[in-house]
């Protein structure tokens, strides 16, 4: 019997030029314009659908899914209206059908692999066919039936995955090889069918290169850092000792002026005193400039230590690489360390001779001095005679 909603979907059939209408209605066999069936609501009719002779563009009446599909543009692009006779599927309709789903999947993951392919085939009078240029060249033609059509597991998860921006021109590398490896030994025609067959496997091989070059990649950033690392570290640590350079040659010229300007006096000189005072001025101020430097290196080595401990931490796989690194590090920080103590030993012997100089220039402080282990000598033996 005619009711609205059978002559709803028969009417939007009919308007789309998918199917002509024949019904036998009280013995009556007749053809129905698709205008006149609310006419017959509520009538008992036995209507019989035949595709249209002059389908509308985009749209396809089918009496199963394979009817559909020998249509070879549908293997890869749906029609925008379609009907399935068996199924009773209307694709204008909200109907949930999962043969129909799978199908629909089906056409997603043919899109994907259209977008990764290389050189793409689209002659109407054959089959779509994908071409992939990875070390050698792989065609895959898109041709199933609808009994090669299964739901494709975490096929979302692998789209997501596929078309995220990041490492694209990668991940498109990566699935052509995984193409090349599964497929490389099958026939052409039978390729396709066999990806929806192994869809798993294939997914999992995909995520699993994709896993693999993501830690590689994700090492290669690590080793990156670690070169940044120590460029940085070892240009602050010959940034002390450059910073103070300049500085550095006012001691040989500093040694070279006391001992031209001390001069030979009866007693202390007011010459050789100012001499003196300038030395001790100078080796104090240069006692504080290596006393900061010698801060600074402790600084960095503390920030350096601090940087060990955490890449060692994070990435315990390549700890020989940050050994290495960190005890190249090390030997710069203690040969800047060794040229500082060397350097305040210096100044520190220029501070003594000019002491030494300026006692050798006034004589009664030269001859106090010579005479002193005299006196202490003296002073020895007078002590031991009164205890005897």
């Amino acid at each position: 019997m005619l009711n609205d909603a059978s002559i709803e979907m028969l009417q939007a059939l009919f308007d789309l030029l998918l199917i002509d209408m024949n019904a036998v209605i009280d013995g009556n066999n007749i053809r129905i314009p698709g205008n006149s069936l609310s006419k017959h609501k509520g009538e008992v009719a036995k209507i019989q659908l035949t595709p249209s002779r002059h389908p509308g563009e985009n749209s396809f009446f089918a009496f199963n899914l394979d009817d559909m599909l020998s249509k070879v543009n549908y293997l890869h692009s749906p029609p925008l209206h379609f009907y399935i006779a068996d199924r009773n599927y209307y694709s204008d309709e909200c109907t949930n059908d999962p043969i129909i789903n799978n199908y629909f999947e089906t056409i997603r993951f043919v899109a994907a692999l259209n977008n990764a392919s290389d050189l793409v085939d689209k002659n109407n009078s054959r089959f779509l066919t994908l071409y992939y240029l990875q070390g050698s060249k792989l065609d895959i033609q898109i041709q199933y039936s609808a009994a090669d059509i299964s739901p494709l597991n975490d096929l979302e998860q692998f789209l997501e995955t596929l078309e995220s921006k990041e490492h694209k021109e990668q991940k498109r590398c990566i699935l052509k090889t995984t193409l090349v490896e599964i497929l490389g030994k099958k026939e052409p025609s039978e390729r396709f069918v066999y990806l929806l067959r192994h869809f798993s496997i294939f997914k999992s091989r995909f995520i699993d290169s994709l896993n693999l070059y993501l830690s590689e990649f994700s090492m290669d950033k690590v080793r990156e850092a670690i070169v940044e690392k120590k460029l940085e570290y070892t240009k602050k640590i010959n940034d002390v000792f450059s910073e103070i350079q300049g500085k550095l040659l006012a001691i040989p010229v500093a040694l070279i002026l006391i001992g031209g300007q001390m001069k030979s006096a009866e007693s202390i000189s007011l010459n050789n005193t100012l001499v003196l005072v300038g030395a001790v001025v100078f080796s104090i101020f240069m006692f504080f400039l290596l006393g900061n430097q010698r801060s600074t290196l402790d600084a960095i080595k503390e920030d350096l230590e601090s940087q060990r401990k955490k890449l060692e931490t994070d990435h315990a796989a390549i700890k020989c690489e940050l050994e290495k690194t960190f005890t190249m590090l090390d030997y710069r920080y203690n040969k800047q360390m060794m040229t500082i103590k060397i350097i305040d030993r210096i100044v520190w012997l220029g501070l003594a001779l000019a002491i030494i100089l300026f006692i050798y220039n006034t004589p009664p402080l030269w001859d106090w001095f010579a005479s002193l282990p005299a006196k202490l000598s003296a002073a020895k033996n007078s002590k031991l005679s009164v205890e005897y």
